[in-house]
């Protein structure tokens, strides 16, 4: 005689075993962090095309990002917001700058142009328009000492 388990039982098994197996996958997406290089090659206009671009950040919108580059301005924004623009090392785009820094009063050091400087945040616009640019929100930062 053979003896089948009730619905419910299976029902639960399987629930338990997809978990176990999509966990570590989502787990890994979300700790996941860009490397600044990386957007940059992948928004390259001499290398992509604008729908390729708007693909791409379908992609990457949103997630983390960090890297390191000059900074090229700061401007001072609306209320409590900064935009910092900053020279990465990926491109050499035709505005001078290929990452905007958008950061709130309380997290903006004494920073100036030409001061290096390491990021990480979260992406939120791309474009391609006079080279590579990546928007970065929720921006946090911190001076790289020049080294002698």
């Amino acid at each position: 005689m053979v003896r089948y388990l009730p619905y419910t039982q299976v029902l639960i098994l399987v629930l338990l075993l997809f978990q176990a197996v999509s966990l570590p996958v989502v787990l890994a997406e979300e700790n996941s962090v860009l490397s600044i290089d990386e957007v940059l090659k992948n928004v390259d206009p001499a290398k992509v095309t604008k729908a390729q671009v708007k693909e791409y950040y379908k992609e990457v919108s949103g997630k983390k990002v960090k890297g390191e580059g000059t900074i090229v301005n700061v401007f001072p924004g609306t209320r409590d917001t900064h935009r910092i623009a900053v020279l990465a090392a990926g491109s050499d785009p035709e505005k001078g700058y290929n990452v905007m820094l958008y950061v709130t009063q309380e997290t903006r050091p004494d920073v100036n142009k030409n001061d290096r400087i390491a990021f990480e945040g979260e992406i939120s616009r791309l474009s391609a328009y006079k080279g590579a640019l990546i928007d970065i929100h929720r921006t946090s930062f911190r001076k790289i000492e020049a080294k002698q």
